[in-house]
């Protein structure tokens, strides 16, 4: 089954779809149909029916809906007799179709003096007249070609249809395209797929990336019953999508579809995913003018880096609790710190010193991250998403309940707020409000995996309810803040998402060592399951880019180590790597607070791992590895935090450390993945 990129225009022929349909069907899973994608010549845009992708050449297709004809057809066109009698003179359609192939081999030259490897691709056209008998289809291969008359008889016979379509290409011009050359022509005919990067070859999606892309949106119709617009929203959310399987599925190709409101992408780190939402932002962005759109993430770097993605496309990039921020109203830039709260009230509550300060401050953010259920509700309930940890008895909970109430009120009696506060603060407004906020008709959501409940609950009532369109990129490897299911979120995935498996960011080499981190923990690798089935990333040795091992180096204290952070960062200068380039990724904050003051004349990225999510360089170090897995308990989440940092390298990766190297850093050693120092 051929993949279909594009969807037909609402009036397309009855011709036009069976000949989608029965491209779709009965074409190998290698090429591709593209639908009425635009070739624009000079002033003039041409959108010829079908552009079918070959693994040996390009073919244009045009397609009419013809049911009878008059006379003799000649060299240069056909009388055709229209429904009410009478004629109509219409031109060769073979000529129509060359002249667009033409136009498509002139863009493929012109993307080819780029690049002076690629040889010329091969291109041909035909045209397809669904309706007609074969022995008028037979008659008219004599004016206008054998090789270049089409009828329903090709098409249904796969085999039949395999041959005729390579019979419309001259024999001197067949040959395998290479992977290259078919980048090219799909970054011809579909410019979205093709990204440039700054100091780097540009990079073109694979198939996968660009069917998500290119998805059509599915349209609702009216509704007959006025309904608010949380109600509204609740269905998008739960029966909506729980039903959906239940309904006739649309004709392929059609651009009012019943296609999804929501869609998952799930892909292992450095798999394209926040490449594919920013490109899928700007595809809807083109597609629907008149939209309101917003790309939404957890961390301000990631954001800016969203922002400078698609300046001037007219969408927008914010963080989760900056459009929180904007919505409330709220100018004070001067957020209470719980932590700081918990610290000044241990006399009065001595919940904190029972539990410890670090583990009430989780509790109560958690509380928050649900939405503040009620306080029956919370003693009785199983403390999803929290991973595994500390079980607390219904009476320390009782407790904790009044320490939220009360560091609660205190925001109140104080008109303060703090970050966990932002969502409820809003869904409160809204609820109280009259009016809702200006609604987005599309909502983009990276690191979907680290987003609490709550969030999606006031997300939800900022989509639009009638054509709203949810779109997630996530991976379930890199949960290192919560671990809510989407069920838990209440956002219905099933049958929705879609996966990506190829690391495309790392070497071949650090993407098997920072891998190793994570493969054998049973954890990480069961949120990896999709209906049971284990997913793997799809490593191949032979495809991905080959460097150096990352290195492992053991130094005799910290000083030692902060010296030869500088080191490496002047040995990385030597070999032509950018300082803005290079990112020093520390454990805790204080670290990274040492080595800016002592890098502080460099533009190289220092930052704590949890803020670098989604983000890449070509070298990265991770210094002070000796103070991960501190904790026992926590060695599922050290080892996902770990396999983040490993992975946002794309070309080096060093880490060093001083004193005792923990346990889990051994299998690099023992499978030989990495080079060890010291």
């Amino acid at each position: 089954m051929a993949e279909v990129i594009g969807f037909l225009r609402n009036s397309a022929t009855f011709g036009e779809k069976k000949v989608l349909q029965l491209l779709s069907d009965n074409l190998p899973k290698e090429f591709i149909v593209y639908v009425e994608t635009p070739l624009y010549k000079e002033r003039d845009i041409r959108y010829p029916d079908f552009v079918v992708l070959t693994n040996y050449g390009v073919l244009v297709l045009e397609v009419k809906d013809w049911v009878v004809l008059e006379g003799r057809a000649t060299p240069h066109g056909v009388t055709v007799r229209n429904r009410d009698g009478t004629t109509r003179h219409e031109p060769n359609p073979v000529n129509q179709a060359r002249n667009s192939a033409i136009v498509l081999s002139q863009k493929l030259n012109e993307k080819r003096k780029t690049d002076q490897a690629v040889e010329a691709i091969p291109w041909s056209y035909a045209v397809v007249l669904f309706n007609l008998p074969t022995p008028v289809i037979t008659q008219l291969r004599t004016p206008w070609g054998e090789e270049f008359v089409l009828g329903k008889a090709d098409l249904e016979n796969r085999d039949l249809l395999l041959n005729r379509i390579k019979r419309t290409f001259p024999t001197t011009r067949l040959r395998p395209l290479t992977k290259k050359e078919l980048d090219l022509v799909r970054a011809t005919i579909y410019p979205v797929v093709e990204i440039e990067m700054p100091d780097r070859e540009a990079f073109v999606l694979d198939q996968q990336q660009e069917k998500i892309v290119a998805e059509p949106v599915r349209q609702v119709e009216e509704q007959p019953i006025k309904q608010k617009q949380g109600e509204q929203q609740d269905r998008l959310f739960s029966s909506n999508a729980e039903d959906e399987d239940e309904k006739p599925q649309p004709l392929l190709g059609e651009k009012i579809s019943r296609d999804v409101s929501i869609r998952l992408v799930r892909g292992f780190s450095g798999s394209g995913k926040t490449l594919v939402l920013i490109q899928r932002a700007r595809f809807l962005a083109a597609q629907y003018p008149e939209w309101r759109i917003v790309v939404l993430t957890y961390n301000k770097p990631l954001q800016t880096h969203l922002e400078k993605s698609l300046l001037g496309t007219g969408i927008q990039a914010k963080t989760f609790h900056g459009l929180c921020k904007q919505l409330t109203k709220i100018y004070n830039d001067n957020p209470a710190k719980l932590e700081d709260w918990l610290a000044e009230n241990q006399k009065d509550f001595p919940i904190i010193a029972e539990l410890g300060k670090d583990f009430a401050e989780r509790e109560i953010d958690y509380l928050r991250d649900l939405g503040v259920p009620a306080k029956e509700k919370y003693l009785k309930m199983e403390r999803k998403g929290m991973g595994r940890g500390q079980r607390i008895p219904t009476e320390q909970r009782a407790k904790i309940y009044e320490l939220l109430t009360s560091y609660r009120q205190y925001l109140q009696d104080n008109d303060l707020w703090d970050f966990s506060e932002l969502p409820l603060i809003l869904q409160e407004q809204m609820d109280k409000s009259a009016d809702s906020p200006e609604l987005f008709d599309a909502i983009l959501v990276d690191e979907a995996q680290d987003w609490a409940p709550i969030w999606f609950k006031v997300i939800n009532r900022l989509l639009n309810a009638k054509n709203g369109l949810l779109f997630l990129a996530d991976d379930p490897s890199q949960s290192i803040y919560r671990n809510f299911s989407w069920r838990e979120k209440s956002v219905e995935v099933v049958g929705r998402t879609r996966w990506l498996k190829v690391p495309y960011r790392n070497t071949y080499e650090i993407y098997q060592a920072a891998y190793e981190m994570i493969s054998d923990n049973d954890e990480i690798q069961n949120s990896l399951k999709e209906e049971g089935e284990w997913i793997r990333p799809e490593v191949n040795p032979v495809e991905m880019r080959h460097g150096k091992r990352p290195l492992v180096q053991r130094l005799a204290n910290i000083r030692e180590e902060i010296y030869r952070v500088k080191n490496i960062i002047d040995s990385l200068k030597t070999d032509g790597i950018r300082e803005d380039q290079i990112a020093v990724l520390t454990r805790y904050r204080r670290e990274a607070k040492d080595l800016e003051r002592f890098l502080q004349d460099t533009s190289v990225v220092i930052n704590p791992i949890h803020g670098f999510k989604g983000l890449e360089m070509e070298a990265v170090i991770l210094p002070h590895i000796n103070l991960m897995f501190q904790d026992a308990e926590e060695e599922t989440s050290e080892r996902r935090l770990i396999y983040m940092a490993m992975s946002r390298a794309r070309e080096q990766l060093y880490l060093t450390y001083s004193g005792r190297l923990p346990t889990p850093f051994n299998t690099l050693r023992t499978k030989n993945l990495v080079d060890f120092l010291g």
